[in-house]
């Protein structure tokens, strides 16, 4: 499992002597916490629904991944020191929103076959929501 870091600052609380004031700080941390993880929260959403956008106006037309990631951080307006990070992001909701993979390769069964999202691979590779996937014609039956 793949892990990432970010920085969370908060400035340490000192009493009237000039100790620090450990309660205070805590609670400056946890106020802080509380921030970020609620901003993390909203920005869930607007993946969401940026995501849900773009790939319903591209009619069934299968996006690259790393397209999506740019195009849907840009129309979040993430500015450019964060876009690789929201890009991050973006990728890991596609990945966890999508079908999983391959558990058996004759009958097509997939780890979440009722996932939002499929990725496709070879021509016409690409991310597409699963409600736009064209079913395959049945093959004929060997004689």
């Amino acid at each position: 499992m793949t892990t990432t870091s970010e920085t969370l600052t908060v400035s340490l609380v000192f009493d009237s002597n000039g100790d620090v004031d450990t309660d205070a700080t805590e609670l400056a941390f946890s106020d802080q916490l509380s921030r970020y993880l609620s901003d993390v929260s909203g920005e869930s959403d607007r993946i969401a629904e940026g995501v849900d956008t773009l790939l319903a106006n591209n009619n069934g037309v299968a996006i690259t991944m790393p397209t999506i990631a740019s195009l849907v951080a840009s129309s979040m307006g993430t500015p450019a020191k964060m876009h690789p990070l929201v890009s991050k992001r973006i990728l890991a909701y596609l990945s966890s929103n999508s079908q999983g993979k391959l558990l058996n390769k004759e009958t097509g069964e997939v780890e979440r076959p009722d996932s939002l999202f499929v990725i496709q691979k070879g021509p016409g590779a690409g991310c597409l929501r699963r409600q736009d996937v064209k079913e395959k014609p049945a093959k004929p039956a060997k004689k």
